[in-house]
């Protein structure tokens, strides 16, 4: 006898037994082997429960599952070669009709190589088609698995991805941020430098009119010649020659245009003799 068959058969009977649903207590066993395309299969045990709960001892429940596994065995010896299918089917008081619950079981046969017995998959078109059910589910149940991780992999490859791409666009951000800093410090350097430069040759030329201006200055302020003039440091021909400096062609000839058009002879004379001295003094090389 198959000790553990018996123990899993006994492990569930008192499992039933115990269990309180709607239908009622346990009242019929039955156990029956599962021929190709057969539902329910054919009945080879039937075992009426005890009424009262008590009767069920563990005594009853040990018994029962010897016999049940002992008829097992026997009848798949009878039939012999292959496994052979076996289920118990527990029925209740209130729906004894209808099986609530089953226990599904297999048995080898004695001789699978010399015996000529019948499996319960024979190799016939019902029995290959169960077998070839059977694998294509265990492939379908490692399909999804293996889609399922390949999807979470790539689920998280992409978050990662997604993450990399946010901290790489914010630190892209800063150094625009960095480089526009920077460029405009740079522009802001450039103009002090330009008006520090603009300043200086604004000093060096005011220091240079101060030097020129000095003798007529302190001369005016004295009321008398202290600084004797020179034409260096005149200042009315400093004036003529700056105002000479200033002009540009274009202007040079509307003025010439405007003196000769309406001075006389002896103004045009005295105006020419004055910016022909003014343009023999360089007051800035003195």
């Amino acid at each position: 006898m198959d000790n553990k068959l018996t123990s899993k058969i006994t492990t569930w009977l008192r499992a039933q037994l115990l269990k309180e649903t709607t239908s009622g207590r346990l009242c019929k066993l039955e156990l029956r082997h599962l021929t190709p395309g057969a539902k329910y299969g054919n009945e080879v045990l039937s075992i009426t429960v005890p009424k009262e709960s008590a009767d069920a001892s563990p005594q009853w429940i040990e018994n029962s599952a010897n016999e049940i596994s002992a008829c097992a065995i026997s009848d798949s010896e009878g039939l012999s070669e292959g496994l052979q299918r076996y289920v118990i089917l527990a029925y209740r008081i209130e729906k004894p009709e209808v099986a609530s619950t089953r226990f599904a079981f297999v048995v080898d046969g004695p001789d699978t190589e010399q015996s000529s017995g019948f499996d319960s998959e024979p190799p016939t078109p019902t029995g290959l088609t169960h077998q070839l059910m059977r694998h294509v589910e265990a492939q379908q149940r490692a399909l999804v698995a293996l889609v399922g991780s390949v999807g979470t992999s790539q689920a998280r490859m992409l978050d990662t991805l997604r993450q990399e791409n946010e901290q790489m666009r914010e630190q892209r951000m800063s150094d625009f941020e960095t480089a526009e800093t920077l460029m405009s410090m740079k522009q802001e350097r450039e103009l002090e430098g330009r008006k520090a430069e603009a300043k200086i040759k604004a000093v060096e030329g005011l220091v240079a009119e101060v030097k020129l201006l000095a003798p007529a200055v302190i001369n005016r302020l004295a009321k008398k010649d202290i600084i004797p003039l020179s034409e260096s440091n005149d200042p009315q021909k400093m004036a003529i020659a700056r105002l000479m400096e200033s002009l540009n062609e274009n202007q040079r000839e509307k003025f010439m245009t405007f003196a000769m058009s309406n001075l006389d002879q002896s103004q045009q004379i005295a105006l020419l003799e004055l910016f022909q001295g003014a343009n023999q003094t360089d007051p800035v090389s003195h």
